[in-house]
């Protein structure tokens, strides 16, 4: 039965961080993901007239995951902002280990050097994400639970940083520990930055050196 435009084109985003995990971006062509999902090539430029609009659909695609996930957490009034802040640490490091592809795409040159439009993309998502960020962060300076001079937009910064090296990270080691686990050591770096953030229910450390 032939899939609807709209999972047809899901289906293959999905595809492209799939593949992207398995053989590296640079091998991720219209053909393998066409072999990979049991479709002609033709069908996939159906779908997209270029390769480059297949991989701004796994970018997408990524920002629908990762958003879709965070974006309750963000909105969350019942938790503190401080609450807030390390459970989306702790989701977003989730959602991204349960989609290797991810920082394959992310840390690849086709994102940094090949093609200015999906660098777009991801630079406006990042953007996005902090602004997302500095709001909490906002929040916690004029509820009292954040220091009164901490600088948000620097802040969100820091957030971003700790986030993405430790996806860095994993991707160089080849995904052999857990991404997860890092969470708590992102807190622990960035929670006294933020001045009187509660320190509890922290975990052991666990982490690859």
């Amino acid at each position: 039965m032939r899939k609807a435009g709209a999972e047809r084109r899901r289906e293959i985003a999905g595809t492209v961080l799939d593949l992207a995990a398995e053989m590296g971006v640079s091998k991720v062509t219209t053909q393998a993901i066409a072999d990979s999902i049991g479709v002609s090539q033709a069908t996939i430029f159906r779908h997209f007239k270029t390769r480059d609009d297949v991989f701004l659909a796994a970018i997408e695609l990524i920002g629908e995951e990762v958003f879709g996930e965070l974006g309750p957490i963000f909105m969350d009034a019942g938790l503190s902002p401080g609450k807030r802040l390390r459970a989306v640490i702790t989701r977003h490091l989730e959602v991204i280990e349960g989609r290797k592809g991810i920082p394959r795409l992310l840390f690849s040159d086709r994102l940094h050097m090949e093609s200015p439009q999906l660098k777009a993309a991801i630079c406006k998502m990042m953007k996005g994400y902090e602004e997302k960020i500095a709001a909490v962060i906002s929040e916690g300076i004029n509820d009292g639970s954040f220091a009164h001079d901490a600088n948000p937009a620097l802040l969100s910064q820091m957030f971003t940083t700790l986030v993405q090296g430790s996806v860095l990270r994993w991707s160089l080691f080849d995904f052999e520990f857990s991404l997860s686990d890092q969470d708590d050591v992102i807190w622990k770096l960035l929670g006294p930055t933020l001045g009187g953030v509660a320190k509890s229910n922290s975990k052991s450390i666990k982490t690859k050196l």
